[in-house]
C-alpha cells in the first residue's frame, strides 16, 4: 500500500518507530569504541552474498537470515556502530534482490519509501536492543570471553 492509502494508526504507529530509532541509532555510534577496520568491511563484503538466504526452522515457525549472523559478528567484534551499518547494507540489499526477483529491472514505483525507511529504523531499534543486551551481560558475567571466529 502506499504512504496516502495508509491508516490514521499506520502513521502514529511509524511515527512513533522512527522516532525511537533516532536516538537508537545515535547510540549504535556512541556505546562504545566503533572500529571500522579491514576486517569489518571484509565481514560486510561477505555478508552482502548471503543476505537474502534463510534458513528455516521446521520445528518451529522461525526464520533465521544469514545476514543476521553476519550482524551479531560484527557487533560482537567490532561493536554496534558498525554491527548498525552492516545491517543497513544487508536490508538494503535484501530489498533490492527482493523487488529485482519479483519485478525485474522495472523498479519504477516498485520500492516504498516508507518502508523502507521503516526497516532502517527498526535495524537501529534491533542494534540497540542486542547492544543493551550484550552489556547486560557483561555486567553479570564479567568481560566477554574471546571469541575465536577471526
Amino acid at each position: 500500500m502506499r504512504w496516502n492509502e495508509q491508516s490514521r494508526v499506520f502513521r502514529i504507529y511509524f511515527a512513533f518507530i522512527l522516532a525511537l530509532s533516532l536516538p537508537a541509532g545515535v547510540y549504535s555510534f556512541i556505546a562504545q569504541p566503533s572500529e571500522f577496520s579491514l576486517g569489518w568491511a571484509s565481514l560486510t563484503f561477505a555478508s552482502l552474498f548471503v543476505a537474502t538466504i534463510n534458513l528455516r526452522l521446521p520445528k518451529i515457525s522461525s526464520v533465521i537470515s544469514m545476514g543476521d549472523v553476519f550482524v551479531i559478528l560484527s557487533l560482537l567484534y567490532f561493536g554496534s556502530g558498525p554491527a548498525l551499518v552492516t545491517y543497513w547494507i544487508d536490508t538494503t540489499v535484501g530489498l533490492l534482490s527482493d523487488v529485482l526477483r519479483k519485478h525485474g529491472t522495472n523498479l519504477r514505483g516498485k520500492i516504498l519509501p516508507h518502508r523502507f525507511l521503516f526497516n532502517l529504523s527498526c535495524c537501529a531499534l534491533s542494534i540497540y536492543a542486542m547492544e543493551l543486551s550484550r552489556r547486560a551481560m557483561e555486567h553479570l558475567f564479567g568481560e566477554t570471553p574471546s571469541l575465536p571466529v577471526f
